[in-house]
């Protein structure tokens, strides 16, 4: 749109049919006893997907130093399951089957604008990056079951009547709506020696469609790195820095979930060889998340697409590529 300012439009369609995959049967004296391909589900209408993706990124360069970016997007998914979950084995020969039929709309709106600028205080070079986003998923969520008739895992019988509906059922909708602040400066203390300082703030309203699941949450985030390269070829670095996020998921008491908190040390290397051709990574880093949501341990409620929120979860890894 000139010599300063870009426009990029986009679209994607993407869509998915077909049969959900099957799983494996443990029998009483703890062997399994069938053909690895021994199909252990009823193949009922299988699963649908489909997503349209759509939107545009504005960039605009007020001088060579500072320019402005602003991105809008929607992604709306419509999906439809009907599946069967093995539940139990009975006398080690009949799989007693959770049938379900389940469908849902999500619909994503993501809108974010930026302001990146350089300048210098002293000799000191500075990359200075601010802005805000404003994120809104909103969800509608529905299941039935079905009766089905237990499965013969030895002679399995795929021709079934179509399944009736069984009474009960779940209707849900969800919405999360979280504004962020962020702000962030790289130093150059030399042209070997950087350092990155940040943080981001958030604010997150949840609601199940219920006054009782209302839920209003707020966090400062945090982020420092360090870059030292005794060469061209190497750089040493090191960083911490903290995530909040809302989390999706239904809970069986329809209360909405807490945000996950994360916090993440890493240290590592990387170097370049032969002018740029190789290059390789030695890093270590320890992340630690809380209320992170899961399956529901109750296979039936898990299959009605229920989750339960844990409490702490910490993974340490040793990374060379």
């Amino acid at each position: 749109m000139g010599d300063r300012t870009d426009l990029n439009l986009y679209y994607e369609y993407t869509n998915f049919d077909g049969i959900p995959e099957s799983f494996a049967t443990v029998f009483s004296d703890n062997t399994f006893k069938l053909p690895r391909d021994r199909y252990l589900s009823y193949p009922l209408g299988g699963n649908y997907y489909s997503t349209q993706r759509y939107g545009y990124t504005l960039s605009h360069e007020f001088s060579d130093n500072w320019q402005v970016r602003n991105n809008f997007s929607i992604a709306a998914t419509n999906a439809i399951q009907e599946y069967t979950v093995g539940i139990d084995l009975e006398d080690d020969s009949l799989l007693q089957q959770y049938a379900a039929r389940r469908d849902y709309l999500q619909d994503n709106y993501f809108g974010q604008i930026d302001l990146v600028g350089k300048f210098n205080t002293g000799s000191i070079p500075h990359q200075l990056l601010l802005g805000f986003d404003v994120n809104r998923f909103v969800q509608h969520f529905n299941v039935v079951r079905l009766a089905v008739p237990p499965l013969d895992v030895f002679n399995p019988n795929y021709n079934i009547p179509e399944p009736e509906i069984t009474t009960g059922g779940f209707n849900s909708q969800q919405t999360i709506q979280s504004y962020g602040f962020y702000l962030q400066d790289q130093i150059s203390f030399q042209d070997n020696l950087k350092l990155l300082i940040g943080g981001r703030f958030d604010w997150i309203s949840q609601n199940s469609g219920t006054e009782e699941s209302e839920q209003n949450d707020s966090a400062f985030s945090p982020r420092i790195g360090l870059v030292y390269q005794p060469s061209q070829s190497v750089s040493l670095y090191t960083s911490y820095s903290q995530s909040f996020n809302p989390t999706e998921g239904f809970n069986p008491d329809n209360a909405a979930f807490e945000p996950s908190k994360g916090t993440q040390y890493e240290v590592g290397i990387k170097a370049d060889f032969l002018e740029g051709r190789l290059s390789t990574t030695l890093a270590a880093y320890q992340v630690t998340k809380t209320n992170v949501t899961t399956s529901d341990p109750d296979p039936e409620r898990a299959a009605e697409g229920y989750s339960t929120q844990t409490g702490e979860q910490t993974g340490k890894t040793h990374l060379i590529s």
